[in-house]
């Protein structure tokens, strides 16, 4: 007689779960990152703002 065909889906639903777990994690690590550098890059556009207007002040009152 054939031996009876046996598996066990537990190891494979583990692998699954794990690597949806390490998924989720690189995408909360990527939403992070991508949510730093657009605070950076406001802080840079205020910062080059900031620098226009002390410059076209500072030329406005020199003229007069």
């Amino acid at each position: 007689m054939a031996r009876k065909f046996s598996f066990r889906l537990e190891p494979v639903l583990k692998i699954k779960t794990h690597k949806v777990q390490e998924a989720k994690e690189a995408f909360a690590e990527a939403q992070y990152l991508r949510v730093k550098k657009e605070n950076e890059i406001v802080q840079m556009e205020s910062y080059l703002d900031s620098i226009l207007m002390d410059s076209s002040a500072g030329k406005a009152s020199a003229a007069e």
